[in-house]
């Protein structure tokens, strides 16, 4: 038996960047160890703040910028983000070697004919481990009162730091500062380019926030990087060999995953994570697509070996290993699952668990009714990547005789084809089919569609729906008043007896138009931008005052959604209801500081049609 072609040898190496290691921060040295052994590279790829970075230290044309015009760095983020694959990066781009397989390494260059040190700290949290209620080891404190010297220090620096450290480390390593160490210059520095989120100091620092990178764009370069690798080809050219053949999760899968189906799916998932402000680290985004390809519920932890491919002798075994199962981490224990923020995020979407009406009736019943055949036919019925539970009929059936003992079968039959059908069916067939309805609906975000078409497109030319402009304003005045009202043209700023958290806010503020009387925008939905991963609702109250503006996310896209369509607010979810509210907080405070005193005191009420009237008491 041919056992060592390179799909076979990449099919172990794999396995590295799935979920099966007990200790996750070694998953670095333990792809470099699997690359070694297998003879493999590593999957790579350019990370986006490349750009950013390199020209720190060169110029556009390539050469070294003068002396004086370097920076210390510094690259914080959440653990896996790829701090220390940027450290590599600029040490190859620097030196032209590879860099030191260490947790620290220092080198002395001629530098325009000065001599100057750079210091690398490739992982902080291996050089300092915090312990309970205990000083900072001497070495640590001179490192940190170095660093600061060459941060403030006059003139032209001899040594440049290149640091990366992991968000939370910055609190440990501040309390642990004596009060009169140099080093305590960095706290507030520090402090505040983290919190503003700035990139550019007044000293001698640049500081650059990984978890700040757009998981979409992240995915983007994964997902290319991760498809394009020629192993692909090799495992494809040979399906004489049972891990590779007819019944193998992974070639299904790999077909699946390379399809425009499941491409367009998988960058909407992805959208969306930036639009809940969920924030997916690198090495998170490998382990899901590993996991997608290599998940198999009989295999030991739940990710499938070269014997365990060889061992799915049938459909029914291969479908234990299907794509749609393993993306959601269903191969994986609960507590598996949840040490991962992807799985979680995932979990939270309830991706069919939600129920649509015509669509279960499509799988269930679509076959035996006439009327149904076509939409049956485009929808349920084409399986292109084999995903489509082989027992599905047969489950079905004893469902509709009335044979099942319970129904957890037929539920959990359903779920699966849900999923199925969400991942690889043609989106208009779909839509045909529902009667206009999207199948986002078998999600808790039944909006997703029009938000991730009209409001997350950042290259898009159209204007966002006026429409859109005008449910979003009759959600909140819905909310921001208590009242039911049918108000979609104006948006009405109201408060209570108890000031902004009254359930009911009859006393009005002040009311803003859509637009000014030339047309022009005084409410506005702007789509996100190089500086914003997420949609911003622009309130201009006054023309001559800053505009209010807050993040559009998609969890008070949806709410705001539902409440327009008459969903009342305490109804669907008291957390959701409480952040709207606290949004009109922060609106009243923000005109109070302007000195914005309104002409006398007005009562708003409702009359018969829904639409507000004021009544002036004083």
């Amino acid at each position: 038996m041919i056992e060592n072609t390179l799909g076979q040898q990449w099919i172990r190496f794999l396995r590295g960047y799935a979920p099966t290691a007990q200790n996750d921060s070694m998953i670095a040295e333990k792809i470099a160890n699997f690359a070694s052994r297998y003879k493999v590279a590593p999957i790579s790829f350019e990370h986006p703040l490349e750009s950013s970075l390199f020209p720190l230290f060169f110029t556009d044309d390539g050469n070294r910028k003068p002396f004086n015009a370097l920076e210390n760095v510094i690259l914080t983020g959440m653990a896996g983000d790829g701090k220390t694959s940027l450290c590599y990066s600029l040490w190859q781009k620097l030196f032209d070697s590879n860099a030191p397989k260490e947790k620290m390494a220092t080198k002395v260059v001629d530098w325009h004919g000065k001599s100057l040190t750079f210091t690398f700290m490739f992982d902080f949290s291996a050089f300092f481990e915090p312990q309970d209620n205990q000083p900072l080891p001497s070495n640590v404190l001179t490192f940190l009162e170095e660093f600061s010297d060459s941060i403030f220090g006059d003139g032209p620096t001899e040594r440049i730091f290149i640091i990366a450290i992991n968000d939370g480390q910055f609190a440990e390593l501040w309390s642990r500062l004596p009060p009169l160490s140099p080093a305590n210059r960095l706290v507030n520095l520090i402090t505040e380019m983290h919190a503003r989120n700035l990139q550019k100091s007044d000293y001698r620092l640049s500081f650059f926030n990984l978890s700040l990178v757009s998981t979409r764009q992240l995915f983007s370069i994964i997902y290319e990087a991760f498809l394009s690798r020629a192993e692909w080809l090799d495992c494809l050219a040979r399906p004489d060999l049972k891990e590779f053949g007819l019944n193998s999760p992974l070639i299904r899968n790999l077909r699946a995953l390379q399809s425009p189906q499941y491409k367009r799916r998988l960058h909407e998932l992805i959208s969306l994570c930036d639009s809940c402000n969920r924030h997916i680290p690198v090495r998170e985004l490998l382990m899901w697509m590993a996991n997608g390809l290599l998940g198999l519920t009989t295999a030991p932890q739940g990710v499938a070996r070269l014997e365990d491919l060889r061992n799915c002798r049938s459909t029914e075994d291969a479908h234990k290993g299907v794509l749609h199962r393993n993306l959601l981490g269903e191969n994986l224990t609960q507590s598996r699952r949840e040490r991962f923020a992807i799985f979680r995020f995932l979990q939270g979407l309830k991706l069919g668990n939600e129920t649509i009406k015509d669509l279960d009736e499509l799988i269930i019943f679509g076959k035996y009714l006439e009327n149904s055949q076509e939409a049956y036919n485009a929808v349920v019925v084409p399986d292109p990547f084999l995903q489509q539970d082989p027992l599905l009929d047969h489950k079905l059936n004893r469902y509709i005789q009335g044979c099942a003992e319970d129904d957890t079968e037929i539920l959990d039959a359903l779920l699966a084809e849900r999923r199925r059908i969400f991942f690889s069916s043609n989106p208009e067939d779909v839509t045909k089919a529902l009667f206009g309805q999207s199948i986002w609906g078998i999600t808790v975000f039944h909006n997703a569609e029009l938000y991730l078409h009209d409001l997350m497109d950042a290259e898009s030319q159209d204007p966002v729906p006026v429409e859109l402009h005008q449910k979003v304003i009759l959600g909140l005045n819905r909310i921001w008043t208590g009242l039911l009202a049918e108000d979609k043209g104006k948006l009405y700023v109201a408060k209570g007896l108890n000031l902004s958290s009254a359930p009911i806010s009859d006393i009005f503020v002040m009311g803003v138009e859509i637009t000014d009387d030339f047309g022009e925008p005084l409410i506005s939905v702007v789509r996100p931008g190089p500086t914003t991963l997420v949609p911003q609702l622009h309130i201009i109250w006054r023309m001559d005052h800053e505009p209010y503006i807050f993040d559009l996310t998609l969890e008070r896209f949806e709410f705001l959604m539902r409440v327009a369509e008459g969903v009342m607010p305490n109804s669907f979810s008291k957390e959701c209801w409480e952040d709207i509210i606290t949004l009109k907080t922060k609106l009243l405070r923000h005109i109070e500081r302007a000195n914005f005193k309104p002409a006398g005191v007005r009562t708003i009420e409702t009359d018969h049609t829904g639409h507000f009237r004021l009544l002036k008491i004083v």
